[in-house]
């Protein structure tokens, strides 16, 4: 499946400091409703995806000790990103991701 990539970094200014939320991946042509969150946290600086719901706007895994409920809000403001204007200037090019 194709994806699309979103540079998250700097879209969540002043969100929650113990994640840091570095891209999306979002189906390109597939109208399905989940897309992988890659984060990391300053305990555990290694890159880790959550899946979330496109349209609950919730994440369906949990962040480890942070849990998934705290984090809420963050998804709701993901999933906002993704339908404002400015998401398509954070498109990633797949040679240029650390993947």
């Amino acid at each position: 499946m194709e994806t699309v990539t979103y540079d998250l970094q700097g879209v969540l200014p002043g969100s929650f400091a113990k994640v840091e939320f570095l891209r999306i991946e979002v189906p390109k042509s597939e109208p399905i409703p989940l897309a992988l969150v890659w984060f990391n946290t300053p305990v555990n600086p290694r890159e880790r995806g959550v899946r979330i719901d496109l349209q609950k706007q919730i994440f369906l895994d949990d962040f480890g000790a942070l849990g998934r409920d705290s984090l809420r809000n963050q998804a709701r403001e993901i999933v906002e990103f993704l339908s404002s204007s400015q998401a398509n200037d954070k498109i990633v090019a797949p040679a240029l991701m650390n993947v």
